[in-house]
């Protein structure tokens, strides 16, 4: 009974995360996907399940296959990194042996499309207002303060003022500090 709340509670991490998740044999065929993979391989992005193998771009296929091997054979640097470029961005893949089994590798694939916490979250971390809370999320987005301000109709003045009590409340040296700390929130699906 307990195994399987267990396989029911990893199951349900697992698909929380917004990482694309896969662990492969040594020869790439895959053993375990979360949801954040499945939704990636539908996108037809660089990569591809054939015949149960991932599989990555042609000109990439190499790399990767000696990445997966080495890790999952803990061999030689026991994986590493590879970019695969999409039409919209890349995706980074993180290729790693998987701790506690033999054989196996683990695959990790994030999209770098910018994940941020909703504002409540924000709220309950740092004690950010949702007017600052909302403003960080926007900076962290890219929006430059003008352009904050513009898409909140408020002043540029307001929208500073903001900016200062939420490096202040989140103990950043500033506001690259405080987008760095938002960044390392982990991204989880709602």
């Amino acid at each position: 009974m307990i195994g399987e709340v267990d396989d029911q509670i990893a199951t349900h991490v697992l698909n929380a995360l917004t990482c694309a998740l896969f662990v492969t044999d040594d020869t790439g065929y895959v053993q375990l996907i979360n949801s954040a993979a499945e939704t990636l391989l539908g996108g037809r992005r660089g990569l591809s399940l054939v015949g149960g193998k991932l599989t990555v771009r042609p000109d990439l296929a190499g790399v990767f296959g000696r990445l997966v091997v080495s890790a999952a054979r803990r061999t030689g640097r026991q994986g590493g990194a590879l970019r695969i470029p999409t039409e919209e961005t890349f995706l980074q893949v993180l290729v790693t042996p998987l701790p506690g089994a033999q054989q196996a590798a683990l695959v990790l694939i994030d999209d770098l499309h910018i994940t941020t916490p909703p504002v409540h979250m924000l709220s309950q971390l740092y004690g950010l207002t949702p007017a600052e809370a909302d403003i960080a999320i926007r900076l962290a987005t890219g929006l430059s303060p003008a352009e904050v301000a513009d898409e909140k109709t408020v002043s540029l003045a307001t929208v500073r003022t903001h900016i200062q009590n939420l490096v202040t409340k989140m103990d950043a040296r500033n506001l690259t500090d405080a987008i760095r700390i938002l960044a390392r929130i982990p991204g989880l699906k709602g």
